[in-house]
């Protein structure tokens, strides 16, 4: 028996040398873990400033901040999409290529309206209430994301995760409670910023699961232009329709100081690549 368990033992060694396990998993999980710190701290200086350049005496025009975030996205993407073509699969590779087509604008267009509604109304948000206050909100995401999806049948009920959302319900519900700066204002804007971005989730889930096959960089490639185009639109239109009178846009002179404008248009760029990092890495 002992001499039997010395073999084992000498032969969990062998293997453990042929592959050495420890190296080869740090080795693959070191591209996750730096794009997952980047696209998190990338987007935490983003959220951040916004918050900065919202304030009324800089730069209080959410939607043409926006859109400026939109010509940043669609640019970047382009640049990609000419340099490294490879991150395109469903643009470029002859065996996944799809047609962008009408149809594949209808498709892609509710989730670009739902994802310029939500980026809208987050920084909005920002002009009525705090950043911790808005993110921890902001959690009440996976509850509207998981009813959305119970109700078009892309999720089972399951008790136990249910009883894991309510706990999110819960600690969303004492930190409203809890601010001591609270804003009606600012959490009603909040609360229809997490619808739009929860159907904005589900949308996009179907989509790049569905026939379409469109992989996440293809869709931001083909996404950003769309909301820039859907934004550049209703800003031309503005002065012209009298429904279009709640958008606020900034006298020409504000535009001077487009260093400002520039730099967040900058770290949404780094945004949109930190998250095209993340993707292949985690894949």
């Amino acid at each position: 028996m002992a001499a039997k368990t010395a073999k084992t033992d000498e032969e969990a060694l062998e293997s453990l040398e042929e592959k050495p396990l420890l190296h080869d998993d740090a080795r693959k999980l070191l591209p996750k873990v730096f794009w997952s710190v980047a696209l998190i701290a990338v987007s935490a200086t983003l959220i951040t400033y916004n918050k900065y350049l919202i304030h009324p005496s800089r730069f209080p025009y959410p939607v043409m901040l926006v859109f400026l975030h939109m010509a940043g996205g669609s640019v970047l993407s382009t640049l990609l999409l000419l340099v490294a073509p490879r991150l395109f699969p469903a643009l470029t590779d002859p065996d996944k290529k799809g047609h962008v087509d009408l149809h594949l604008v209808a498709r892609v267009m509710p989730v670009g309206l739902a994802f310029v509604t939500s980026l809208i109304l987050s920084n909005t948000a920002y002009q009525y209430a705090s950043i911790p206050f808005l993110q921890m909100i902001k959690q009440s995401n996976v509850i509207i994301v998981f009813m959305l999806s119970l109700l078009l049948g892309l999720e089972q009920f399951r008790a136990r995760l249910v009883f894991v959302l309510f706990g999110v319900m819960l600690a969303t519900t004492l930190t409203v409670h809890g601010e001591v700066n609270f804003s009606l204002t600012g959490l009603l804007i909040q609360l229809l910023c997490n619808f739009a971005e929860s159907s904005k989730v589900v949308m996009q889930g179907v989509l790049l699961s569905g026939a379409l096959r469109l992989d996440p960089m293809s869709f931001v490639a083909v996404v950003s232009p769309l909301c820039g185009a859907l934004l550049g639109g209703l800003i031309l239109l503005q002065p012209r329709v009298h429904a279009l009178s709640w958008i606020v846009l900034p006298a020409a002179e504000t535009f001077r100081r487009c260093g400002l404008l520039l730099a967040g248009a900058g770290v949404r760029c780094l945004q949109l690549q930190s998250s095209k990092g993340l993707v292949p890495a985690v894949a």
